[in-house]
């Protein structure tokens, strides 16, 4: 199994930046900031951070699924 920097937490859709087309991403945990990685099929890999603080993101998430 290959070994990844990042912790995998959820998976979403999300946009390519480039060209605004609907892609698979990945919320991901990396140097205790959260990460979306997103992969378009025209225009590769992209990767944006959403929050700076896993545990507030963690937070959020929770109340919202409470609502």
């Amino acid at each position: 199994m290959p070994n990844r920097p990042y912790i995998y937490y959820d998976y979403t859709k999300s946009l390519c930046p480039t060209c605004l087309e609907l892609v698979d991403a990945k919320i991901v945990f990396q140097d205790e900031k959260v990460w979306m990685l997103k992969h378009c099929k025209t225009h590769g890999d992209s990767r944006s951070m959403i929050a700076d603080d896993v545990e507030y993101y963690k937070q959020i998430r929770n109340y919202r699924k409470c609502l």
